[in-house]
């Protein structure tokens, strides 16, 4: 009577654990490669106020205050810049114009190659009339009209030195609305003195105009 031996194949550990190694190694890359190359990775020479995205070649200057996206959609940066996160503005490629968002406060970004355009040029629309606290709350509204005589008082008034006795309960902000530049608002602001002199004021180039009576149906 003959016996059979009967063998037991082992388990294939090695190729299993070569196959887990890749596979690991892999999601490792994908994240790895989404999370560096899946947003720009900014430099700069200047401490962040100009900020280079050097594989598009472009250079971002900081705009000035005077300039805020109409609206932000923080679903994720675009690019990043030491700890700042850069966002995309709704309505213009990235490659024209980018914003930071610190609380509500904006920091708007633009190509030079594609200058910011003056309240001049701004082919305004119309205003919001608005207070500021933690965000801007709308108050009012200028039409057409009234804003274009807002922007023609702060572009072409005789311009004074800055009073030191401010109203501080009396201070609005001018939000500009324009239909080539949907995308950004241009705020300037108003303000009464003590004395009950009123005046509108372009902060970020020091630009104060006493307005007088004019426009007393939108600032009281």
């Amino acid at each position: 009577m003959s016996s059979k031996t009967k063998t037991k194949k082992g388990f294939p550990v090695i190729p299993v654990v070569i196959v887990l190694l890749f596979l690991v190694a892999a999601i490792l890359a994908a994240v790895f490669f989404n999370s560096y190359f899946g947003v720009v990775h900014f430099t700069s020479d200047s401490g962040g106020s100009v900020i280079y995205d050097k594989r598009a070649g472009i250079t971002y200057s900081i705009a000035p205050m005077c300039y805020q996206p109409v609206k932000l959609t923080k679903d994720k940066a675009y690019g990043v810049y030491k700890e700042t996160e850069f966002y995309k503005v709704p309505g213009v490629d990235p490659s024209v114009l980018i914003t930071t968002d610190q609380d509500n406060i904006y920091d708007v970004y633009y190509n030079i190659e594609h200058p910011l355009p003056s309240l001049q040029d701004f082919d305004i629309n119309m205003a919001f009339v608005c207070e500021v606290g933690m965000i801007a709350i709308p108050i009012g509204i200028m039409q057409n009209e009234a804003a274009i005589k807002a922007a023609s008082l702060i572009l072409e008034g005789e311009q004074c030195e800055m009073p030191s006795d401010i109203d501080s309960d009396s201070v609005l902000f001018l939000y500009f609305t324009s239909k080539e530049y949907d995308y950004l608002y241009y705020y300037i602001q108003f303000f009464r003195t003590e004395d009950g002199e009123r005046y509108l004021m372009d902060r970020s180039f020091n630009r104060c105009v006493n307005i007088g009576d004019e426009l007393s149906d939108y600032f009281e």
